[in-house]
Parts: C-alpha cells; structure tokens; sequence
C-alpha cells in the first residue's frame, strides 16, 4: 500500500492485463489512463499506456502496440494520440488509440522524433519530423497526414507553444523563433 495525503492508495503493478479490453471499473469510479514504463534501452524509458481503475490502481488493459516513446499523450474527440510504433523497427509515428479500449485505430505514416513535443491547436497537430536531413516542424492533419514543414531546422527536443497565430519552438542555434500558424 502506498500513503497519500492519509488516503491509504493500493500500488500499481503490471500483472495479467487483458489485451485490449478493459474491465470493468467499480460502480462509481473512473477509469483512469496511465502510462508505465515497460522497459530502458540506453538510458531512455518506453512505456505501455493503461487503463486503470480508480479506486484501487487495478490494472484493467494495456495497449496492444510496440513502443511508446514518451510519457505525453492527448486526448482528442475520445480517442488517445501518442508517438509510438507498432512495428518491429523503432521509427517513431502517431499513433490514436481507441480511449476505452485502447486499440490502435490510426497509424500517421510520417518518421517523428521519438521525443517530440506535440500539441494541438485548430485540429493541426505539430510534432519534430525529419527532412532534407534535418528535424523540423511538421504540422499535421487530425487524420494524421503531414500538410506541411517549417523551413527552419529545429533543436529535436523543442517545447512547442501555441498562443495566438503563432507557434513557438527552439530553433537548431538554440533561439526561440515563432511561426504564423496558417
């Protein structure tokens, strides 16, 4: 059992999870999505998105895909997008999971940064993407397709910012630089 704020919380441990359906939760309580870490190759975590009960921390389902690269998700129209792969090769790609079962439902077909930042602004998706051998900032389709990449080479770690009609990132040379967002 874990002490919270003298709420008495039971652990959360990653034993028999059902594949792609949850089950389900106790009358009056949520389910809650949870990402765990599955495994570290070279120093870096991959996790597993979950599903949990809210009451206990009981683990209910877990995604039936590969890798997820980073802990970050959003949550769109009821479905979870995530930068992760199906694939046995490690190329890094949104993904939107079902959010109540956690199927995969779409696959982008666009390389990404493993560990992107991605945000959401006007139904555009911006993450880091590669091209003409340089990370860039692509913006997205909710259907995942690419539209089209900033000419500036960015830093592949950048936080991205919406605010307003503009965009934010770190450029390659280490300054902030906005983009109009149309």
């Amino acid at each position: 059992m874990i002490e919270e704020e003298g709420t008495a919380v039971a652990a959360v441990t990653p034993e028999k999870p059902s594949a792609t359906v949850p089950a389900a939760a106790k009358p009056g309580f949520a389910i809650l999505t949870f990402m765990l870490v599955k495994e570290k190759k070279n120093g870096l975590p991959l996790y597993s998105l979950t599903l949990i009960e809210e009451e206990t921390g009981t683990l209910l389902a877990t995604a039936d895909i590969r890798t997820i690269f980073q802990n970050k998700y959003l949550v769109i129209i009821g479905d979870i997008l995530v930068v992760g792969s199906n694939a046995a090769a490690e190329t890094a790609y949104f993904l939107f999971l079902d959010g109540k079962t956690l199927a995969p439902k779409n696959e982008g077909k666009v390389p990404l940064f493993p560990n992107t930042s991605i945000a959401l602004s006007r139904n555009l998706l911006f993450a880091v993407t590669r091209q003409d051998n340089q990370w860039k900032l692509g913006k997205f389709s909710l259907d995942l397709n690419l539209i089209s990449v900033f000419e500036a080479p960015v830093e592949p770690y950048t936080s991205i910012l919406v605010s307003n009609n503009l965009i934010y990132v770190q450029a390659e040379n280490g300054a902030v630089v906005s983009f109009a967002l149309d």
